[in-house]
């Protein structure tokens, strides 16, 4: 027969090994990210937005919802039609945002060209964008800002922005 310290032994060893495989668990749950459910590309065109066909980044915005995640394939991205500016009053949900991420984390350059924001998330006509989260992205050459996130309840992670207009009165994130 086992001894009561070959019993206590075993426990703790079962117990110890439960505990480390729910801890790596969750760490594998925090880092998920959401499938792509749509993709655009600095030369997508049409309306299509999947991964074969990719669309201009606007032509998102018709698909957009809650939960929906668009994923930038690498590039340069210019011009209006593929900066991040969705339409008044889009929102996703505080269990499901709205994301836009880049495929690979810095692959990804939004080069507004001093035209206006290479991403705009904040209130039109008094109708905001709302439950948006935004990752992985570069941004450049802003009007004044680069970005502007002016909604609630929104997530900017893993971006970078720079050369926004001389003289503005922020020349980065706002």
């Amino acid at each position: 027969p086992r001894s009561w310290r070959d019993n206590l032994i075993t426990g703790l060893v079962i117990v110890l090994g439960l505990t480390l495989a729910f801890a790596l668990g969750l760490c594998q749950l925090a880092d998920a990210q959401p499938a792509c459910t749509h993709w655009a590309s600095p030369t997508g065109s049409g309306n299509a937005c999947s991964q074969s066909q990719p669309c201009p980044v606007q032509s998102f915005w018709a698909h957009a919802g809650p939960g929906k995640v668009l994923c930038l394939k690498d590039g340069t991205y210019t011009g209006a039609a593929h900066m991040i500016t969705p339409p008044a009053g889009l929102k996703g949900t505080a269990t499901a945002p709205i994301t836009v991420r880049a495929e690979q984390d810095g692959a990804v350059l939004l080069d507004a060209r001093h035209s206006g924001f290479a991403v705009f998330l904040g209130t039109h006509d008094g109708r905001p964008n709302d439950w948006f989260v935004i990752e992985g992205i570069n941004g450049t050459n802003g009007l004044e800002s680069i970005m502007r996130v002016a909604s609630s309840d929104s997530l900017v992670r893993r971006v970078v922005a720079w050369n926004g207009t001389s003289g503005a009165p922020t020349d980065g994130i706002s």
